[in-house]
C-alpha cells in the first residue's frame, strides 16, 4: 500500500451518534496537483461521495449503513498523472473497520449510500497517520449530538399573554393583602394625635385608591368597618384590572419579572419591560389602542359612531371597550367548590348563633370576642348577606358561560335558558391536544402540526363568545370582589386562632389552611384546596388568552398555537394535574382510540369521591 507523507488525514472518532454525519478531513500537500478520490464500502466502490474543497483541505461527508455487523471503509487519494498495479499510482491508501450496534429506529434515509435508512452507532478503528503506520487503538473519542428544538416565530399577540400574567399577579391575594394594609394601617400614611385622629392630610386624594377620606376613624361602629372594607376591594380592582403591564406592585413586588418571560418567549430578543410595553402598544393598535377582538366585535356591530361615543344614545361603554378587565368566572367556580364560600357561610351562621346541621356541631367553640377587629367586619359581612350574590346566581352563570353547576344541599335546582354543553369537551380537548404537543416538542426528531391546537382554540373562543352577554358584564367583577373580601376575613389572626390548619404544609396563601380545617371538621371533600386554587388561576388565565386573543382571524396560523402551547405550558400542565389532584380524571387518557375526552361536569366527579370517602370511613 503506497503511502505519501505529505498526505495528512484526520481521524474520526470511534463512537458516533445515531445520525450523526461523519466528516473526514484531507491536508493536501502544496504541489498544485489536481487530485481524485477512491471510495469503498465492504469492497463495493461508491462514487456518490463528493469531495467539497476550499484552499488545502477537502472535506468528505458520509453517515453510514444501517446494516448491523462489521464493515471496512476505504479511501484512496491519487494523481491522475501517476500509475498504480491498475494503471495509476496512489498518492495515499486509508481504511478503518466499524461495527453498528444498537441502531435505534432510524430517522434519516441517505441516498448517497444506495438509498439505505442509515445511524450510525460508533467507530472502532480511525484511519492511520500520516507517516504510514498503523496507530494503536487509543481511548474512545466521543462526538455528542444535540438535536435542538425550534423556537418558532414572533407573534403579535405574545405581548397580550404577558399582560394577563401580569394582572394575574397584581389582582393576586397577595397585592390585595398589602394593598389593605396601606387602607388600614394609617400610621404608614399620616401621623395620628391621641384621639386617633390625622394630624396630617392625605392629600387630595386621601388614602390610595379612596378618594375624599382624608382620616380614619379610631373605631368602627356598626357597618362602617365592613363598607370600608368593601370600597377598597372594588378601587384595587378598578386600579389593577386592564390590559396593562406594570413592573412592580404593592410595596415593589416584582409583577414583570424578565428571566420568567425568557423562558416562554425563547423567540423574543427584547424582553426588557420597556419593550414588552412597545409590543403590547402595538398589538393593541396605535389609533383604537384596543383589543383585536373587541375592533373586531365593534367593527361588526357599531356601525354609527355617535353609537361609540354616546353609550346612553344606544352605543357602548368606552371603559368596557377600552379597558376590559381581565377577570373570568371560572376563578370563582373553583374557589367556590374548593370550599371558600361554604367555610365563610358556615362561620356567619355560627356568629349568628345558629347551630349547623347534625347532632353535634363541630364549631360549638367558635368565640370571636368584640375586642377583636374581626367581630366587627363579621357583623358587617352578615348584615350585607341580602346584597351579596346568591349560590342559586352564581351557579345560573357558571352554566351559562362553561356548562359547569354546583351540587350540593344549598344549592336549589335550575332550570337554565341557555346551557354551554359543549364547552367542556371543547377544552378538554384543547388541554389534551396541548399535552399531545408538548409530547411531540419533546421528541426532538419529530415537528409538531400545530394546526390541531389551532383549531380547538378557534372552538373554545367561539364558544367562550357565545357566553359572554347578559350578566357576564358585572357578575365576575362582583364574585371576585366579595372571594377576594373572604379570603381576607379567612386569613385574619383571629380566624386562624381557632381555624389553624396543619403548620407544616406549604399553603401558598395564608387563607388556604383554615378553608382545609373547616373541610376537615365539617366532613367534606379532604382534596386540599391548593388544587382547587391552582385549578382557579390556572383555568383563568388559559381562558383570558383565549377569550380576548382574535382567534377567529383568518390569518391566524399554527406559529400563533404553537406560540400559545409554549408559553402556557406550565399553566397547562398544571391544570391538567390539578384536576386529576381533585376529579380523579386525567384528562392526558385519551390517548386510546377506544376513550373519549371526558366531558363530564367536575362536580359529578367531586360528588363521586365524596361518596368514596363516606364509604371508606
Amino acid at each position: 500500500m503506497n503511502q505519501n507523507k505529505d498526505f495528512k488525514i484526520s481521524e474520526i472518532p470511534r463512537n458516533i451518534k445515531p445520525g450523526q454525519d461523519v466528516i473526514l478531513t484531507i491536508h493536501l500537500p502544496d504541489t498544485g496537483r489536481k487530485y481524485h478520490y477512491r471510495w469503498k464500502l465492504d469492497g463495493r466502490e461508491i462514487d456518490t461521495l463528493v469531495p467539497t474543497q476550499v484552499d488545502r483541505e477537502v472535506q468528505f461527508c458520509w453517515i453510514g449503513t444501517s446494516q448491523y455487523g462489521t464493515h471496512t471503509l476505504a479511501v484512496q487519494v491519487y494523481h491522475i498523472e501517476r500509475k498504480d498495479k491498475r494503471g495509476e499510482i496512489v498518492d495515499v491508501e486509508k481504511e478503518c473497520d466499524f461495527e453498528v450496534t444498537d441502531n435505534p429506529q432510524p430517522s434519516f434515509f441517505l441516498d448517497s449510500v444506495g438509498g439505505i435508512q442509515s445511524e450510525l452507532r460508533r467507530f472502532n478503528d480511525t484511519f492511520t497517520g500520516q507517516t504510514g503506520t498503523i496507530p494503536e487503538r487509543g481511548d474512545e473519542q466521543v462526538v455528542k449530538v444535540q438535536h435542538q428544538k425550534s423556537v418558532g416565530v414572533q407573534t403579535k399577540n405574545q405581548a397580550l399573554w404577558v399582560s394577563i400574567r401580569n394582572r394575574s399577579k397584581a389582582i393576586g391575594f397577595g397585592q390585595y393583602s398589602l394593598f389593605l394594609n396601606r387602607v388600614f394601617q394609617q400610621s404608614s400614611l399620616s401621623s395620628v394625635d391621641g384621639n386617633g385622629k390625622c394630624t396630617e392630610p392625605l392629600g387630595e386624594s386621601g388614602y390610595p385608591g379612596l378618594p375624599g377620606l382624608k382620616e380614619l376613624p379610631k373605631a368602627f361602629h356598626g357597618v362602617d368597618a365592613y363598607e370600608l372594607l368593601k370600597t377598597a376591594t372594588q378601587m384595587f380592582l378598578l386600579l389593577e384590572c386592564g390590559v396593562k403591564i406594570d413592573e412592580t406592585g404593592e410595596e415593589g413586588e416584582p409583577l414583570y419579572l424578565q428571566g420568567e418571560e425568557a423562558g416562554r418567549l425563547p423567540n423574543v430578543k427584547e424582553l426588557g419591560i420597556v419593550a414588552m410595553k412597545d409590543r403590547l402598544v402595538s398589538y393593541l393598535g396605535v389609533n383604537s389602542g384596543r383589543l383585536p377582538y373587541i375592533d373586531r366585535i365593534i367593527d361588526t356591530v357599531f356601525q354609527d359612531e355617535k353609537m361609540i361615543s354616546s353609550p346612553y344614545y344606544g352605543g357602548i361603554l368606552q371603559s368596557t371597550v377600552d379597558c376590559p378587565c381581565l377577570l373570568e368566572l371560572i376563578w370563582s367556580y373553583w374557589h367556590e367548590e374548593g370550599g371558600l364560600v361554604q367555610t365563610l357561610n358556615a362561620i356567619s351562621r355560627r356568629f349568628q348563633n345558629k347551630r349547623g346541621a347534625g347532632g353535634r356541631d363541630p364549631l360549638a367553640q367558635l368565640e370571636i370576642a368584640p375586642l377583636r377587629p374581626l367581630n366587627n367586619l363579621l357583623w358587617g359581612y352578615v348584615q350585607d348577606e341580602r346584597d351579596r350574590l346568591s349560590i342559586a346566581r352564581r351557579a345560573s352563570e357558571y352554566q351559562h358561560q362553561y356548562g359547569f353547576t354546583l351540587l350540593g344541599k344549598g344549592v336549589p335546582k335550575l332550570r337554565p335558558a341557555d346551557n354551554r354543553s359543549k364547552f367542556i369537551e371543547a377544552f378538554h380537548t384543547l388541554l389534551f391536544r396541548s399535552w399531545t404537543y408538548y409530547q411531540e416538542v419533546a421528541d426532538t426528531h419529530v415537528v409538531p402540526d400545530g394546526f390541531p391546537l389551532l383549531n380547538s382554540l378557534k372552538e373554545v373562543h367561539m364558544l367562550l363568545a357565545e357566553g359572554a352577554h347578559n350578566q357576564f358584564g358585572d357578575l365576575p367583577w362582583t364574585s371576585r370582589a366579595e372571594m377576594l373580601i373572604q379570603q381576607w376575613l379567612l386569613a385574619r389572626p383571629e380566624t386562624q386562632d381557632f381555624l389553624r390548619g396543619r403548620a407544616m404544609v406549604p399553603y401558598k396563601e395564608p387563607w388556604m389552611g383554615p378553608a382545609d380545617t373547616m373541610k376537615k371538621l365539617q366532613g367534606w371533600t379532604d382534596v386540599p384546596v391548593t388544587h382547587f386554587r391552582d385549578l382557579g388561576v390556572f383555568g383563568e388565565q388559559l381562558l383570558l388568552s383565549v377569550r380576548y386573543d382574535d382567534w377567529i382571524d383568518d390569518a391566524k396560523t399554527e406559529d400563533d398555537a404553537k406560540n400559545w402551547a409554549n408559553y402556557w405550558k406550565q399553566e397547562a400542565q398544571g391544570y391538567i394535574h390539578s384536576y386529576r389532584a381533585a376529579t380523579g380524571v386525567d384528562l392526558t387518557n385519551a390517548a386510546s382510540a377506544r376513550e373519549r375526552i371526558d366531558t363530564r361536569m367536575p362536580a359529578l366527579h367531586l360528588r363521586e369521591r365524596e361518596r368514596q370517602q363516606a364509604r371508606s370511613m
